[in-house]
């Protein structure tokens, strides 16, 4: 195994740790879009949402709102559970952007390059937003 894949790899649970750090409690606040979602999880898990490949509120394709009913049908209901997802597929994304990053500028400025997104306030925000 590369060194440059262990260093990924370290960057990557140091996200995840950062992102599922008191995940039900910071922000203090469930957004009104966190609240949108929740009420079509709810539908969803009542059998009324819309299809998978329906449109959700927003109006978008609906699968986001069936992996958040899919987290909170094994989680159970909470705040962290609608969180949950955009957690870990936010850290997980970081993979695919250093791989890009590295065809284009090398391993070196990629992994920079993706430990500076890992820690930009606007993906971190959003990466803890439901």
């Amino acid at each position: 195994m590369k060194v440059q894949h262990v260093l990924l790899g370290l960057v990557v649970a140091a996200a995840l740790a950062v992102r599922l750090w008191q995940l039900g409690d910071v922000p203090t606040v469930f957004w009104h879009d966190e609240c949108d979602n929740t009420v079509n999880v709810i539908q969803i898990l009542n059998g009324k949402g819309p299809g998978l490949f329906g449109l959700d509120w927003k109006p978008q394709p609906a699968l986001a709102v069936h992996i958040l009913a899919a987290t909170v049908a094994t989680v159970g209901p909470s705040i962290t559970a609608v969180r949950l997802p955009s957690a870990i597929l936010s850290a997980l994304a970081l993979v695919p952007f250093f791989l890009l990053a590295r065809r284009a500028v090398g391993a070196t400025s990629a992994l920079l390059a993706a430990v500076l997104l890992a820690a930009n306030v606007g993906y971190l925000h959003f990466s803890r937003a439901g």
